[in-house]
């Protein structure tokens, strides 16, 4: 027989299971696809959280539950009602959807997958009588398992098992080494191949990553939290991992399938910085673009394997030329080595890039303002891989990498403070250990609570990053301008709480901390580099704000960070 109804088990890998009913919906013509349609669309809509679909062929018997499933199929109609069972430990339910609860960007996005389920699974395109013998395609596919978040697995997954909390622990466990390194890596002005190789085995690139493409697909709590304990043993480094890897969710969102396949690649290795500000240019040719510029601090280019700059785009000469992003392949760019001459992030890779003339296909560049990203009907990543975390905007996730670097790095100088003060005494009596007097504990109890304000700041905009991808995908109002500054704007008091808290415990921490070669001064100009970064100004980002909300002429384009101007009028609130 064959399978027919879709349950899920508490990982959430559905299966399906032979029975009597399976002779119903024989009665009923029912096409397998169609089933299969319904059952992940009902997924989607009746979880709240971003779990990973695998698909298992085999049967399985519900025992005593299985007249009850055969008396609900004999009830409904597939035409207004579609059916689910959940099997989780202790809870037990039959769950009856209304159809109209599906909206029509899931079913767009399930009927594009069809096809290619059908291909991998080779599965029998109509149901059997229930006497007939199971055929040998239908056997040929039981036991096989493939990613259902993108519909189709192309890229195997190293770690089909990995949790985020696994990849976390993992991101915990390297902190004495990225410790006992800091040395030698302001020095090399980024992290040792060995170190990169560790982060590679450990699946940090693949953390963003859609799975359909050979990565973990996490969210960006998890995200987050691996670049707070990275920033812990070094704060350069998780600069240079987390700025690097994060474009994975660009790519991911943005992107079409043909550009996705060919970043990703056949193994699902990638890593690529960005540089928002567009000094570089994509003119048409035949069949593709031909992409020219120099773009610097390039956070993330030594081990990259691709660039994604952001490019002003010239098809039109009588035209403006339009904000836009690119995708090269590393083969066609050029790093300098003109990094490490600058007072902190010394060993982040942020190295310049130059591009003297790459020809890429048609696909590898798009139009994109990533200060206002369109995301009326979904992205192509939403639709493609039916996650909503790929259908959000820019500025407050890409903010949030940073601010979550600062606040690993406010935790390894409250690390090196706690250190200093049990080592050292008093300068005046009484004499005593720094620890016991009441004004080092304030100090260190002061940045203790700003630390933990600005660790929960990040976290909570990862979790409200995907509360609004996921609202504008259900069908609600798509993930807005305002509330991406709003988050954004949030996200800089979070830095700026870290900021204070590690200039507090450098000026508090002895005069011998500001020693070359120490630990907090180290921190402190580390700390200072964010503090100088554009988006670190958070009165500019206030006004902004304040514009947007006001339903004002805010002027918020990609194209103003060159010089060309902008044009009068009213944008997207």
């Amino acid at each position: 027989m064959f399978p027919l109804i879709w349950t899920v088990r508490l990982e959430v890998r559905p299966v399906f299971f032979s029975g009597g009913s399976v002779a119903n919906a024989g009665k009923m013509g029912l096409d397998l696809l169609e089933i299969i349609k319904i059952n992940i669309l009902l997924f989607e809509v009746l979880s709240n959280e971003d779990k990973r679909l695998q698909i298992r062929h085999e049967e399985f018997l519900v025992g005593e539950l299985k007249s009850e499933v055969d008396r609900a199929f004999r009830q409904i109609t597939f035409r207004y009602w579609l059916g689910i069972w959940f099997q989780f430990p202790r809870l037990k339910r039959y769950i009856l959807v209304p159809a109209s609860h599906i909206t029509p960007l899931q079913r767009t996005n399930i009927n594009t997958a069809l096809s290619s389920i059908a291909a991998m699974a080779r599965m029998p395109r109509r149901l059997a009588a229930p006497n007939d013998v199971e055929s040998a395609e239908y056997a040929s596919c039981k036991g096989k398992r493939m990613s259902l978040t993108a519909s189709v697995q192309t890229v195997p997954v190293p770690e089909p098992e990995l949790t985020p909390d696994a990849m976390i622990e993992r991101a915990i466990a390297l902190r004495p080494r990225l410790l006992a390194e800091q040395d030698e890596t302001e020095r090399r002005s980024v992290h040792s191949e060995a170190i990169h190789e560790e982060f590679r085995k450990a699946g940090f690139y693949r953390c963003l990553q859609p799975r359909r493409f050979g990565g973990y697909e996490f969210d960006l709590r998890t995200y987050y939290r691996i670049a707070i304990e990275i920033a812990r043993g070094d704060p350069s480094v998780a600069w240079c991992l987390i700025v690097g890897s994060g474009h994975a969710l660009m790519l991911g969102s943005y992107f079409g399938e043909e550009a996705q396949a060919a970043g990703f690649g056949p193994d699902g290795n990638f890593s690529a910085p960005s540089v928002a500000a567009p000094t570089g240019t994509a003119t048409p040719i035949d069949g593709g673009w031909l992409v020219k510029g120099k773009w610097g601090y390039a956070s993330g280019a030594p081990y990259a394997t691709h660039f994604m700059p952001s490019v002003l785009i010239a098809e039109n000469p009588a035209q403006k030329p339009r904000a836009g992003i690119a995708l090269v392949p590393r083969s066609q760019w050029k790093m300098l080595d003109d990094w490490g001459a600058i007072l902190g992030m010394r060993g982040s890779g942020s190295n310049s890039i130059v591009i003297e003339g790459a020809r890429v296909p048609r696909s590898h560049v798009i139009a994109l303002d990533m200060l206002n990203v369109p995301l009326a009907g979904g992205t192509p990543g939403s639709r493609l891989h039916g996650n909503p975390m790929y259908a959000g905007r820019c500025l407050s996730f890409f903010h949030a990498e940073l601010v979550a670097v600062l606040a690993g790095l406010g935790y390894a100088a409250i690390d090196e403070y706690e250190k200093i003060i049990r080592t050292k005494t008093t300068l005046y009596p009484p004499i005593v250990p720094r620890y016991q007097h009441h004004d080092y504990q304030r100090y260190l109890g002061l940045a203790l609570g700003m630390m933990s304000a600005a660790k929960r700041l990040v976290l909570n905009a990862g979790d409200v990053y995907m509360e609004l991808c996921r609202r504008g995908i259900e069908g609600g109002e798509p993930f807005t301008m305002e509330e991406d500054l709003e988050l954004f704007a949030s996200l800089e008091h979070g830095g700026r709480l870290a900021w204070e808290a590690v200039e507090m415990l450098f000026r508090t921490s002895s005069s011998s901390g500001a020693k070359d070669g120490e630990r907090m001064q180290r921190y402190y100009r580390d700390a200072s580099i964010y503090r100088g970064h554009l988006s670190a100004q958070y009165d500019i980002a206030a006004q902004r704000l304040a514009l947007v909300h006001l339903g004002l002429n805010h002027g918020i384009a990609t194209e103003d960070r060159t010089g060309v101007g902008n044009t009068p009028g009213s944008r997207e609130k």
